[in-house]
């Protein structure tokens, strides 16, 4: 594992990536060689790191220490908000990727100067209300665990989400810009003290915002990403013509300048 504390601080803005469990669909999204500079990942359990490390990333070894309520298949997501809050308290200002959210070209001054808008930034998405109905004809799983997931999600996203019409949006942890030390820690208060399941952090994004979808978008949506890349929308599936529509309506708010593309 690094010695992070011999790291320092980066002129750049750290790059944390996260790794748990044991599926093949992620593994097949990690690079076999790390891409980008300055970056980490927080992984979860000895032999995902020692994967990792056989493929030249940086890591750091998290806790098994997750609560007892969240160690569920519908708890997962925990996760994402513990790697926030450790990777604040070490660099002070993150980028929290996903592994499916690439860069399109290199962060240059004027990626930097979009980040210094907004000491908070997290993108959007859209789903249809019947959530488990355009998932199912979108992602067709193969696993029994989604039916339960879409039965969570089914009572959950109604409830932390804003309303247009018959789409639900909600804030995708694809990507979390943060500068402000304290974000992941008030996300786990949040998530905490409400019992979130399912999407968890996105929940607690949302809750966290407490503010009207335009007045988001003003102040966390990021000018550089899509919640759902438009090259994801290209389909006849009724999410993707949900996602395109929305994306359109992002664009006439915010001057967009793609960077970075969440498929």
């Amino acid at each position: 594992m690094q010695d992070l504390q011999n790291t320092g601080m980066n002129t750049e803005v750290k790059i944390v990536r996260t790794y748990w469990g044991e599926s093949d669909k992620l593994r097949e999204e990690i690079p076999p060689i790390p891409i980008y500079p300055n970056q980490i990942v927080f992984v979860w359990g000895s032999a995902n790191e020692s994967f990792l490390r056989s493929r030249g990333f940086d890591t750091f070894l998290m806790p098994d220490d997750m609560p007892e309520s969240y160690r569920s298949y519908n708890g997962q997501f925990y996760r994402k908000l513990l790697a926030l809050d450790m990777a604040l308290s070490m660099f002070g200002e993150v980028i929290l990727l996903d592994w499916d959210c690439y860069i399109l070209r290199e962060f240059d001054d004027d990626f930097y100067e979009f980040l210094r808008e907004k000491p908070i930034q997290c993108p959007l998405y859209g789903q249809y209300e019947k959530i488990d109905e355009s998932w199912r004809e979108a992602l067709q799983p193969e696993n029994s665990n989604r039916e339960e997931w879409y039965s969570i999600c089914n009572d959950t996203f109604p409830k932390y989400t804003w309303k247009l019409g018959t789409t639900l949006v909600s804030p995708n942890f694809c990507f979390v810009y943060s500068r402000d030390r304290s974000l992941g820690k008030k996300l786990i208060d949040i998530a905490n003290k409400h019992g979130l399941s399912g999407c968890i952090e996105e929940h607690a994004m949302y809750l966290y915002a407490n503010c009207s979808l335009d007045d988001y978008i003003e102040r966390y949506h990021p000018r550089f990403l899509y919640g759902v890349s438009n090259i994801m929308t290209s389909t006849n599936f009724k999410i993707s013509e949900i996602q395109k529509s929305f994306n359109d309506r992002i664009k006439e708010i915010l001057n967009m300048n793609l960077y970075l593309e969440h498929m």
